[in-house]
């Protein structure tokens, strides 16, 4: 650790602050009692003691969690609690670390404040309490960052499993300034914290919009009219085969363009989907479908039956694997892809297979779909992309403040 972090704040009266102190795990924090409950023993509705589950900490909780807003859930009230002591009952600026993960979440840790109501540490936890005076939310910021996490990973055991041990904590350097610049490290972040969930809600909001936007109009709860101002033709029911045009082209030079994967989460590069992981499903990617832009795949096998269409817009031309069909349509073909993700739920029937659903390019044909004309897909189509636009913008902002708060905790724990 550098006892002066690249980023430091200055008292009233323009002064540097001390500098850093350090103290092995064991002399910062006492270890609490945790439980074992599993989620059968919990609910959601039946008021009693609350608990906190290692599952919630790596997926639903912040680093700094705020009992009263977030939700967390009671001990079934006919369980025996008469062992716990009421010091292993939680209070504000105790720690929890998830000692469990299938990933390298780990060791995620969150700093409670704002706890009103008794609680205590579950299934695969670590609660731990210090044993001195720290600033409110200054021990969540450190424990999460990889000043702290990169002690953890030598610490870490377990293959598809992975997990880090009480004892293991314990050998671990605790950082942290006089209390003062404690106060202000986790002032700043927090007001950063707070521009992010509030961008975070933003989107959220703009992707709820949109999905009731495409409801309304592929229910024709919503319709457009021409420049006359008059209605147009009622939609036509087609089937697929009747508009849709196989694409065929394949590559015969390895990387001979990007490769992309087709998710849920839309049309990406392959190495950014896997995290920035240079992992392919095949080395050989020769004999891979070409796809052009503005052309439209999706993963043709599915665990559950749900197959997601994607339109390459990506602006380049990539490969997907073979388990990709490749199409065009003779109509709008961004309506057509989000008209099959809204109707996808109805796609299941014309799947085969049993523990893995196959919906290939020629069943696919076979699927029935109702068309506005071709003036009427294009409005539906523009408006749909001012929709994605937006949405985009506000992504890209949010991903601007994450990386602002990645360099900020970069250069104050160094």
């Amino acid at each position: 650790m550098n006892n002066n972090p690249k980023l430091r704040f200055k008292d009233k009266n323009g002064n540097a602050y001390p500098e850093w102190n350090s103290k092995q795990f064991d002399d910062v924090f006492e270890i609490l009692q945790n439980n074992t409950f599993s989620r059968k023993e919990l609910n959601y509705s039946n008021k009693s003691v609350k608990n906190i589950h290692y599952g919630d900490i790596l997926i639903n909780y912040p680093v700094n969690l705020n009992c009263q807003t977030c939700e967390i859930p009671n001990i079934n009230q006919d369980i025996d609690l008469s062992k716990y002591k009421s010091s292993s009952y939680l209070q504000n600026g105790d720690v929890i670390f998830a000692d469990t993960a299938e990933d390298e979440t780990v060791g995620k840790v969150c700093e409670l404040y704002n706890v009103q109501e008794k609680m205590l540490s579950g299934l695969h936890t670590i609660p731990c309490r210090p044993k001195f005076n720290f600033a409110s939310k200054y021990l969540g910021y450190f424990l999460n960052s990889n000043l702290y996490h990169n002690q953890l990973l030598p610490l870490i055991t377990g293959i598809k499993v992975s997990s880090v041990s009480k004892s293991s904590i314990k050998t671990t350097e605790i950082y942290y300034p006089c209390l003062e610049e404690q106060e202000k490290i986790a002032g700043f972040l927090s007001k950063v914290d707070e521009l992010i969930n509030e961008c975070e809600g933003e989107v959220k909001d703009l992707e709820e919009q949109k999905k009731g936007l495409m409801q309304k109009i592929f229910s024709q709860q919503i319709r457009f009219k021409d420049s006359n101002n008059n209605p147009y033709p009622d939609w036509e029911e087609k089937v697929m085969d009747d508009i849709l045009n196989e694409y065929c082209k394949k590559n015969y030079i390895s990387n001979q363009y990007p490769v992309l994967t087709s998710s849920r989460q839309g049309l990406m590069l392959q190495t950014k989907y896997y995290s920035g992981e240079n992992r392919i499903t095949e080395k050989n990617n020769i004999g891979f479908n070409i796809i052009p832009p503005n052309y439209i795949t999706y993963r043709s096998r599915s665990d559950d039956g749900l197959f997601t269409f994607n339109m390459n817009t990506l602006g380049i031309t990539g490969i997907v694997s073979t388990y990709y069909p490749v199409f065009s349509t003779n109509c709008n073909n961004l309506f057509v892809t989000t008209y099959l993700n809204i109707n996808k739920n109805n796609l299941f029937k014309y799947a085969v297979g049993s523990s893995q659903k196959v919906l290939s390019l020629n069943e696919l044909k076979k699927v029935k779909i109702h068309l506005p004309c071709a003036e009427e897909q294009e409005k539906i189509a523009e408006v749909l992309s001012k929709m994605d636009e937006l949405i985009e913008e506000k992504k890209a902002l949010l991903s601007d403040w994450k990386q602002f708060k990645k360099g900020l905790l970069q250069q104050m724990f160094v």
